[in-house]
């Protein structure tokens, strides 16, 4: 995040301009001075996160990864309803439940 280019802050004019850190010590320290509002921190994280995930959601538009993933995480409307029936025994106490798991 803070190779070569550092890591940039973008904030309004009027709260000090866009600021860049070239450390992650220079970020903390601003932020535990509260001179950095969490708010742009976090607008700046999620800008970073996205670069940092965007080759990896190009890799996924591939059709064989999509029917894979389709296939590992199904959408809830395509999953049934499965009830299981367990028991099990403990000295003395026999115990039977039903769960339902959608």
């Amino acid at each position: 995040m803070f190779c070569c280019t550092g890591f940039t802050v973008h904030r309004n004019p009027e709260n000090g301009g866009d600021r860049t850190y070239s450390t992650y010590e220079e970020l903390e320290l601003t932020f535990s001075k509260e001179e950095l509002h969490p708010g742009d921190l976090k607008a700046a994280v999620e800008i970073y996160i996205n670069k940092l995930l965007e080759p990896i959601r190009k890799k996924f538009e591939d059709p064989t990864l999509k029917k894979l993933t389709d296939r590992a995480y199904p959408s809830p409307s395509k999953q049934s309803k499965l009830s299981l029936h367990v028991e099990y025994h403990i000295p003395f106490i026999k115990q039977s439940w039903l769960l339902t798991c959608i």
